[in-house]
C-alpha cells in the first residue's frame, strides 16, 4: 500500500509524494531538494514587481550564490616576469663560460646580476607553486604563511649574495674554485 506524504515546499504549495520504498523516498527527497536549490537560484525571477522581497530572500541570494573572487591577475603578471627572467638568464650564463675559457675576469656587476637573476627565477618558480597548490581561497593561513616564508628566504638569500659578492670574488669565482679544486689531499674510502 502506498502512503502519501504532504510536504511543504519553498513555494508554499503542497507537494504530494507517494512513497513505496526507501528508493522512492530518496528519489522524492532529491527531487524536492533540487527544486529547492533551483528555486533559490532563480529567486529574483520568481518574484514579481508587486511582491516585496523579505530579508530572508535577500540573505539567501546574497550569501548562497556569491561569486568567488578570482586571484588570477597576479599569476598572469608573474608568468610574464618569469618568462622575461628565463630569457635574460640565457646570455648571462654564457658570459661566465666565455670568460673562463678566455681567461679574462668577469665584472662584479655581471656576476651579481647573474646571481640575483637566478634567485629571482627560483623565487618566481616557488611562488607559482604556492599560488597553484595552496590557493588563497581554500587555505588562507597556509598561503599567507608559505608566501611570507618564501619572501623571508629570498631576502636572506639576497643578503647571502651580497656577502658572496663583497667578501669573495663572486658566484662564478666560487664555482670555478669548486670545479678546479686541488684534490691531492682528498681522502675517500682509504685511497689517496
Amino acid at each position: 500500500m502506498l502512503q502519501s506524504i504532504v510536504i511543504k515546499s519553498l513555494f508554499s504549495t503542497n507537494t504530494r509524494i507517494f512513497v513505496g520504498s526507501a528508493h522512492g523516498y530518496t528519489k522524492a527527497l532529491s527531487s524536492i531538494l533540487s527544486k529547492k536549490y533551483y528555486s533559490q537560484m532563480n529567486l529574483n525571477k520568481n518574484i514579481s514587481k508587486n511582491d516585496k522581497k523579505t530579508i530572508e530572500d535577500k540573505d539567501l541570494s546574497a550569501i548562497k550564490f556569491k561569486v568567488p573572487v578570482s586571484s588570477q591577475l597576479p599569476g598572469t603578471y608573474q608568468a610574464d616576469y618569469e618568462r622575461i627572467t628565463k630569457y635574460t638568464l640565457i646570455p648571462l650564463t654564457l658570459i661566465p663560460f666565455y670568460a673562463s675559457f678566455t681567461g679574462i675576469t668577469l665584472h662584479p656587476l655581471l656576476d651579481g646580476s647573474l646571481a640575483t637573476l637566478i634567485l629571482t627565477y627560483f623565487h618566481y618558480g616557488f611562488n607559482s607553486l604556492i599560488l597553484d597548490f595552496i590557493p588563497r581561497e581554500k587555505f588562507p593561513k597556509a598561503n599567507r604563511m608559505s608566501l611570507w616564508s618564501l619572501y623571508s628566504a629570498t631576502a636572506l638569500s639576497l643578503c647571502g649574495i651580497y656577502e658572496i659578492e663583497t667578501e669573495n670574488n663572486g658566484l662564478t669565482d666560487i664555482l670555478e674554485r669548486l670545479w678546479n679544486y686541488d684534490e691531492s689531499n682528498l681522502y675517500i674510502f682509504g685511497r689517496n
